[in-house]
């Protein structure tokens, strides 16, 4: 008798949505429209949405902002914009190894408690995202970061997302230092610093690694 090892996993998903000039755009339980020269990103899926970056006239601008199952954010958008897009990335339920219409699922992974670890919950699997997509010209957006810092330190945008950049790229010292500033100042990021606070949470955790696997002494 055969035995077939069936997983089901969350998986991160990335798309795209375009919003119109003269009507909402909605795709995938998302709506985005436009109110009073801003942009407010309703989420009715039952998932949180994490928002990439936004292309105002094909320039884009990242984000990194969470908006949770239910939620909202409102991001600045100018007046006269014509073309506007935001890139996101949502949790998706997927089988592994095969598809459920050939097998069944006899095992799974505990169901993670969202109402008790709201955010916890997809730390990881935000980040694995971030780790199967590469981003183009990511040298290029760290240095007009550190630019933009380096006028002015309390560059709170600026801070959080030169802070995921490096935790991307396990600069772990400098990336709490970035995250750090974002955090004390998060009232003023668009979705409050819970993006922020994930990555931290995130920091602490490979750091907690690195002390686990360093040598005794």
């Amino acid at each position: 008798m055969r035995t077939v090892l069936v997983l089901d996993v969350q998986y991160p998903e990335a798309w795209t949505l375009e919003v119109p000039g003269d009507c909402p755009g909605e795709s995938g339980g998302v709506t985005a429209v436009r109110e009073n020269a801003g942009l407010t990103i309703s989420n009715r899926g039952d998932w949180p949405v994490l928002i990439e970056a936004i292309e105002i006239s094909d320039i884009a601008r990242p984000i990194d902002a969470l908006v949770d199952a239910g939620g909202k954010i409102t991001l600045p958008l100018g007046e006269d914009t014509e073309r506007v897009r935001l890139n996101m990335e949502t949790v998706r339920d997927v089988d592994m190894l095969v598809p459920r219409s050939r097998s069944a699922v006899r095992h799974r992974a505990e169901k993670v408690d969202t109402a008790v670890e709201p955010e916890s919950a997809w730390d990881l699997v935000f980040d694995l995202g971030t780790l199967v997509r590469r981003r183009e010209g990511a040298d290029v957006l760290e240095g007009r970061l550190r630019e933009e810092l380096e006028g002015n330190p309390k560059a709170v945008a600026a801070a959080a997302q030169l802070g995921s950049l490096l935790l991307k790229r396990q600069g772990l010292a400098e990336a709490g230092r970035w995250l750090r500033v974002a955090y004390n100042a998060r009232d003023t990021l668009p979705d409050g610093g819970r993006r922020v606070r994930m990555q931290l949470r995130e920091l602490a955790r490979r750091h907690a690694l690195r002390f686990a696997g360093s040598p005794d002494t």
